[in-house]
């Protein structure tokens, strides 16, 4: 092999006609020791890449509790709501190993790795993933915070989620709105949010019925 020592060894080999490369694909593992046969395996990919297949096909030992990442996730995936809920793509902001990295870094557990690959797992299984939770709470957070128009929008996107038939739907919805409608003459003002309007649509209706239309 090269004697080229400022060379770091577990960087993994690209080169095709480096010797590394060369000699590697000619060591037979069988009768190595795991520690043998993982040095050189950290010398043909780096350590990064043996980590993250390590971390990929080890299965959890049986029993272990299944971590509660969900407060964690829940921040990230209200970030993605608000994005969500003002008309931009958060998908296409974000990566989902992105935010499983950043989440990993503040919140390591055992390693690094293994927290990151379980973020990611977790992010992307159906049908409860990153998507799903961030038109649920797109539809809770629009409700109280942002102009209806915007609630109404995740109303309607609840209505492709599986699971999700629990919401108040969009006729319950356009029901309101009409009433308020009804009872005040006009469209509320753009900015109103949904619970504004459902405020005063009980308040009116605790006085009279809504008037019937022409």
């Amino acid at each position: 092999m090269s004697n080229d020592s400022s060379k770091d060894p577990a960087d993994g080999h690209d080169d095709p006609n480096d010797e590394t490369a060369l000699v590697l694909p000619g060591i037979r593992l069988a009768g190595m020791t795991a520690p043998e046969a993982v040095r050189y395996l950290r010398l043909w990919f780096g350590d990064e890449a043996i980590k993250d297949a390590v971390a990929d096909q080890t299965d959890a030992p049986i029993g272990n509790r299944e971590k509660n990442d969900w407060p964690a996730l829940r921040v990230e995936y209200e970030a993605d709501a608000r994005e969500w809920l003002i008309g931009n793509d958060p998908f296409a902001a974000r990566k989902n190993n992105k935010i499983a990295a950043s989440i990993a870094k503040n919140h390591p557990d055992q390693s690094f790795i293994s927290t990151r690959h379980r973020l990611n797992r977790k992010i992307r299984t159906t049908p409860h993933n990153r998507k799903w939770w961030t038109i649920i709470l797109a539809a809770e957070i629009g409700r109280t915070e942002y102009p209806y128009s915007a609630y109404l929008r995740a109303v309607e996107a609840c209505k492709e989620l599986h699971g999700a038939s629990s919401l108040r739907g969009l006729d319950f919805a356009n029901a309101i709105i009409a009433a308020y409608v009804a009872y005040f003459g006009s469209l509320p003002h753009p900015e109103t949010t949904f619970r504004k309007i459902e405020e005063a649509v009980a308040r009116k209706a605790q006085e009279a019925p809504p008037p019937k239309s022409a």
